[in-house]
C-alpha cells in the first residue's frame, strides 16, 4: 500500500501544469470608476432639457470627467477641484473634459481661473480656443 501511494504521488507531483489565459469578457455589471473631478456649487433658476437620453444632476452634486449639462435656462456654477470656476447660462450645452476645464457646443459661459505653479486652464469653444492665467472669459457658442 505504501508502495502505490508513493507511486500515485510522484504521477500527480510532475504532471505539468498547463497555464490558464485570463478571461477577455467583462462581467455585465462590472462599470469603470467615475472620476469626479468638481462639485456643482450654485443653481439659480434652472430648467433641464426634457431630452429622454438626458438625466439632469441631482442638487449640489460632484462633477463626473465626462458628464454633460444641458440647461434650457438658468444659471449653474461649477467649482473644479483644480480652483476654476465657471457660470453656465442657459440654454446651453456643456460637456467636461477634463480635471480643469470642458467644452461649449451651445451657450454662454463665464469662467474664473486662477493661476496655480505656472498652470493654466484650457476652455474649448466652439470656433475658439483659448488658455489662460488668472482670468476671466465670457465666450459664447451658437449652432
Amino acid at each position: 500500500m505504501m508502495l502505490l501511494s508513493a507511486w500515485a504521488y510522484e504521477i500527480t507531483h510532475h504532471q505539468p501544469r498547463v497555464a490558464e489565459a485570463p478571461s477577455k469578457s467583462v462581467p455585465s455589471d462590472a462599470r469603470p470608476e467615475m472620476v469626479f473631478v468638481g462639485r456643482i456649487t450654485g443653481l439659480v433658476d434652472v430648467k433641464w432639457s426634457d431630452d429622454p437620453r438626458f438625466l439632469p444632476p441631482y442638487g449640489f452634486a460632484y462633477v463626473p470627467l465626462g458628464g454633460k449639462y444641458i440647461l434650457d435656462a438658468g444659471l449653474m456654477e461649477i467649482t473644479y477641484d483644480s480652483g476654476a470656476k465657471i457660470i453656465l447660462e442657459g440654454p446651453c450645452t456643456y460637456e467636461v473634459e477634463s480635471s480643469s476645464g470642458g467644452y461649449l457646443a451651445l451657450g454662454k459661459l463665464t469662467a474664473r481661473v486662477e493661476a496655480v505653479e505656472g498652470k493654466g486652464s484650457r476652455s474649448k469653444v466652439q470656433g475658439s480656443r483659448s488658455t489662460s492665467l488668472t482670468t476671466s472669459h465670457q465666450p459664447l457658442a451658437t449652432n
